[in-house]
């Protein structure tokens, strides 16, 4: 599971910054199923009274890197919840995703969406700037 996803993140960084038509939801979503499960798998074995499934902890790490990465947990708990069509874990789901937006809160750097927007106008702004300079050498 470590190498599939250090591989996912290797490719998604690639295929994003080539430009490439496509986005970081669905690459996010995975990472976060690999991380939960990497995590159900290793705490399994350590608390075997309590029976845990991976895949509880997979869609719990879904929405948990989804909450945190856009700092809306309510999104991720509704997303998830909706997209699996289990609604037995929204308590497992709430105490994910509001554990890592706090924790990436704390953490300190913006929102996922937010740094995207404002380096998108901020290119856009340089772009119309540059267009705005007139050509050198021509008198006026």
């Amino acid at each position: 599971l470590l190498f599939i996803f250090i591989a996912r993140v290797i490719t998604t960084l690639l295929c994003f910054s080539s430009g490439a038509p496509g986005g970081i939801f669905a690459p996010m979503l995975a990472l976060g199923t690999l991380l939960g499960t990497a995590f159900g798998m290793a705490a399994t074995p350590l608390f075997p009274a309590y029976h845990l499934d991976a895949g509880t902890f997979a869609i719990a790490g879904m929405g948990a890197l989804l909450a945190a990465s856009v700092r809306a947990p309510l999104t991720g708990i509704v997303l998830v919840l909706e997209m699996t069509d289990n609604y037995q874990l929204i308590l497992p789901m709430i105490i994910t995703c509001l554990g890592a937006t706090l924790l990436a809160q704390f953490l300190g750097g913006k929102p996922l969406y937010s740094t995207i927007l404002q380096r998108t106008l901020a290119k856009q702004k340089a772009e119309q700037e540059a267009k705005a300079q007139p050509v050198g050498g021509e008198n006026t």
